[in-house]
Parts: structure tokens; sequence; C-alpha cells
């Protein structure tokens, strides 16, 4: 063990230095010789020993003195002090700079070689320490996994890959430039938006069943949003949290676009029957409680037997498609615009009452029949426009709109009806 280390012994007094410099480098790896102080502070910068040995009165700069110039960039390097004196000033200073051992001259060697075994330990420890934090850095900065340490409120520890993230070389600029609120995303739905960071992780902490996903807005490259999975595991024996987050962000965009599959209408892009009527049950829900206008337009192609029968079922298709477009084109984000049926659409207007849902579906007729459908000319939808009414139905609501749309083809198609 000792033949591993690199051992600085400080002393003035020639004979001293001589005869413990035959003594020591017999049994340590290394040994750096300096007559006072300031010889020992070059010879600690350039070495880096890991023990030192030094007495306390020399020329020049004292033990002592060398040794607090030591602790300001080393505070755990061992320290074996000698003396010749027992000046109980230098001992209180040492004690409070730290020393391990205190050895009065002339020195015995069996106690010098008992201090420096038990340094030893503590250096072997302290390197076996360091080689597994390498090798943990070495995991974290080569592994595609975003990994932070959170120590209350601070971000301490930022591996690679989230700094690369971040576009910063250092968590000092990862926690002075960016910080966690400035790369969160902070989706509608999502359980930490209104929490700020060092609350939400914490909800994380705490629930080790439930799988979080957070959104993350890099600022790299891509500029584009990203789903993890974001883990937080309190260190043990400490107030700290590993925090990882993985990306998932191919499969969160395959389970959305899996999701929006099912909810769309293959030929047309837009909403199908079974999203329009989830999101009729939740408008209704929203309306009753909040007493909101809810309007309903149902609407449908005049005539469009007769375009499949006449043109083929191909440019059947290609008018459910344009008529789509420019139906989409002529609502609001916020509505909801689906296929309910073979010719059928339906236009779900929040907030919006029946005249002005119907002054929206004239504007529709009229974008509709001045369309020009090539070799199919003209083609016309008849519209019923109705505004729901406290206490009723789903059922209900769409019937009354559709007896409406039934009364517009009954008074010759391509007009809308909105007074039952």
């Amino acid at each position: 063990m000792l033949e591993q280390l690199r051992v600085l012994y400080v002393e003035d007094e020639e004979s001293v230095r001589e005869s413990m410099n035959q003594f020591l480098r017999r049994r340590v790896g290394a040994l750096f010789v300096a007559e006072n102080g300031e010889k020992g502070l070059e010879l600690f910068y350039a070495f880096k020993p890991d023990i030192i040995i030094s007495d306390i009165k020399m020329p020049r700069m004292s033990g002592l003195d060398m040794l607090e110039t030591v602790r300001t960039t080393c505070s755990t390097i061992p320290v074996i002090i000698t003396s010749a004196f027992n000046d109980e000033q230098s001992l209180l200073r040492a004690i409070e700079l730290g020393v391990d051992k205190f050895l009065k001259k002339p020195i015995d060697t069996d106690r010098l070689l008992e201090a420096i075994q038990k340094a030893a330990m503590v250096v072997m420890q302290q390197r076996e320490i360091e080689e597994k934090n390498h090798l943990i850095n070495l995991i974290l900065n080569y592994t595609t996994t975003f990994t932070m340490i959170v120590r209350y409120r601070e971000v301490v520890y930022v591996n690679k890959p989230l700094l690369s993230f971040a576009g910063v070389e250092n968590v000092e600029s990862f926690n002075t430039l960016r910080s966690m609120e400035m790369l969160i995303v902070p989706k509608e739905d999502s359980f930490y938006k209104n929490y700020p960071f060092e609350e939400w992780i914490n909800i994380v902490a705490t629930d080790q069943e439930q799988e979080f996903v957070v959104y993350l807005r890099s600022i790299g490259d891509t500029d584009e949003d990203g789903a993890y999975v974001v883990r937080a595991e309190p260190v043990s024996g400490s107030k700290e949290l590993l925090v990882t987050f993985t990306d998932v962000t191919k499969l969160d965009r395959e389970k959305e676009a899996a999701k929006l599959e099912s909810v769309s209408d293959h030929l047309t892009g837009i909403f199908n029957r079974r999203k329009f009527d989830e999101e009729l049950k939740l408008e209704m829900s929203r309306n009753a409680r909040y007493k909101h206008t809810l309007t309903l337009i149902s609407f449908d192609i005049d005539h469009f037997k007769l375009v499949n029968d006449c043109f083929g079922h191909q440019n059947g298709d290609l008018v459910l498609q344009t008529i789509a477009q420019i139906v989409k084109q002529g609502v609001r984000r916020s509505d909801l615009f689906a296929r309910v049926g073979g010719e059928e659409f339906a236009v779900l207007l929040p907030e919006t009452d029946a005249a002005n849902g119907a002054l929206i579906a004239e504007k529709l007729r009229k974008a509709i029949a001045a369309h020009d459908f090539g070799e199919i000319g003209q083609v016309t939808c008849s519209f019923g426009v109705a505004q729901n009414i406290a206490g009723e139905n789903a059922a209900s609501f769409t019937k009354r709109a559709d007896d409406l749309l039934y009364r517009a083809k009954n008074h010759g198609r391509n007009r809308v009806e909105s007074v039952l």
C-alpha cells in the first residue's frame, strides 16, 4: 500500500532531513523533499502528493503557513506535523488546519510509520471513491439518458448529454442561463403545468409507481419538443435527488399517431363519428357547468348518390375530400369538425349561439356552392343549425340539428335552416 504513495517531506534541519529521506524513500512510492515551506509549496503544486509530512518552524515559510495555502486548493490531503517545541499556539493552529497527526521530535520512526499507514488507508479509500465516481461519470456522460442531481432547489450535477441538449458547457451555466423552466414545454394536460420544477420533481419522487412524461424544448440545432419519461430517486444518505429523463419521443409520436388515427376519418383526414360523439358529450358537460352556449351544425351533400352514380366513386371521394378542406378552412380551431356518416358532416361550435351558428353555416354553404368541382360542376349542401337547450341529452341535441337539416332538404336544398 505504501509503495503507491507520493509523499512530500518538508524539513529545514539537514541532518534530520537526510535521515528521514533515507527512511521514507525505502518505504513509499515517490518522495519529494524540501528544506522550507516555500519550496514545499512548489513541489506540492508540481507533483500533487498524497501525504504531507512537515516541520512547523522553518525559515522563509513555516510548515503551518505552507499548509494554510495548501488547504485553499486541497482540503482533504492528510498532513503529519513534526516539531521539537510544545508550542500551544502552533498546536491549536495545526488543529484548525486539519492536521491528522502531531509528532514530537526526535521522531519515533515506528509512530511515524503507523501515522503514514493510517493516512495511506484514507488516501486509498479516497482513490477508490474517485475511481468509482470517474466510472459513474463515464457511464452517465456516454449514455443517451439525461441525468441530473438536485439538492433542494439547486441543480448540482448535469451530465454531458443534457448539457449539450441545453446548449451550455457546465452546471453553472445551466443554472444561470437555462434552468429547467426554460427547457420544459408546458403542455395543456401535463401534470407539471403551473408547478415550479422543485415542486413537480418531488411529486415524481414520491410516486414511484406512476410513469410521468415531460416535454423538453431543445436549445440546440433542432428546436423540436421531445417526450421524456422522468424518474427521481432519493440519493441514499443525502438530501439529493437523482433525476433521469429517458427519451420516448418516437414512442410518444407513434402513440399520438395511433390515437389520432383512431379518431380520424381515413378519407378526409378530419375527425370521425367516434371523436365527435366523445367531444359532444364533453362540450355539453362544460356547457351545463359554466352556462355557456353551444351550437351544432349538421349538413350533408345534396344528391350525392347521383355524383357517385354518374361520375364514379373515385370522384365522389374527391368531392368529400374537397368539401372537408373548404369547411376546415372556414371554421375556428376551437370548433370540432367531423364526418359522421357517408356524406354527412357536423360542426360543433363552443360558445356560439344559433344566430351566429347560422351565419357560419351560410358562409360555408356559399363557399361550397361557389367551388368549381371540375367535370362534376356545382355541388351544394343543406344545413341544419341547433343551439343546445339546458337539460337535453346528446341524442336530443343532434336530432334537432338533423331535423333542421331535413327541413332544408324539403325546402329545396342548398340552404340553411336554424329555427325549428
